[in-house]
């Protein structure tokens, strides 16, 4: 999976030039709802950032100081590292490790920030997609054992031996297996094709969930269908 797959959970950036003074790096901070302001000439020109925390740390511990009097230099950190919009995403997580945020620059220009609360908003969107299949997993899993279906008289072609006899150590494949061989004895009475086709569609789309190899740009074909799947087995 690549950086470009997580942009649609970032703001588009937000920075100043090295000619704006802390008063205005702190005014647009407040009025952009941004914790990190990077400092770019021209809008190629990556030379340092300011950081809410710090500047509103001094502001606290200082009330009867005026910050615009201060040296600009002490609020200033280093640059913030910066990746392509094809840089791949487990690659820009590492530089997050050591780094507050990183910056994304594509066609020449800084395009977008990345911070850990990002990341985080990503992820969270993520992993709330395995819920469809958990819960497409409970639903035949469920069927499996009211139905007392044999598990270990399914034979499992791929692998040339049954399946496990307990429907709790099936993988999603295996459910797939259960659902083409048995479909009439779980009590589906939907046409065949109907659902292999949306089973199908839907182990496919879960394997590259599994893998982060899905681009949150790309429609979710999948995903529907494996909703539409787990509907239709909710009806039966």
């Amino acid at each position: 999976m690549k950086i470009s797959s997580i942009i649609n959970f970032s703001k588009n950036l937000v920075f100043v030039d090295s000619s704006a003074s802390i008063q205005e790096v702190y005014t647009k901070m407040i009025s952009e709802g941004v914790s990190y302001l990077p400092i770019i000439d021209r809008k190629v020109k990556n030379i340092g950032v300011y950081k809410r925390k710090k500047i509103f740390k001094w502001l606290i511990n200082n009330p009867k100081k005026n910050i615009n009097e201060e040296p600009l230099e002490i609020f200033k950190y280093p640059p913030l590292p910066e990746v392509q919009l094809q840089t791949l995403l487990k690659d820009a997580l590492k530089l997050l490790k050591n780094n507050s945020a990183i910056l994304i620059k594509h066609s020449g220009e800084y395009k977008f920030l990345i911070s850990p609360r990002v990341i985080s908003n990503f992820l969270e969107k993520y992993a709330s997609r395995f819920m469809v299949f958990e819960e497409l997993e409970e639903i035949l899993r469920y069927r499996i054992t009211v139905k007392k279906i044999d598990l270990s008289s399914i034979i499992s072609e791929s692998l040339d031996k049954p399946l496990p006899s307990d429907p709790e150590l099936l993988d999603f494949g295996q459910y797939r297996i259960v659902l083409s061989k048995r479909w009439k004895e779980l009590g589906y009475n939907h046409h065949f094709q109907t659902l292999m086709d949306l089973i199908n569609s839907a182990l496919e789309y879960r394997n590259q969930l599994m893998h982060f190899r899905l681009d949150d740009n790309e429609l979710n074909t999948g995903l529907e269908d494996a909703k539409k799947l787990l509907e239709l087995l909710k009806s039966s």
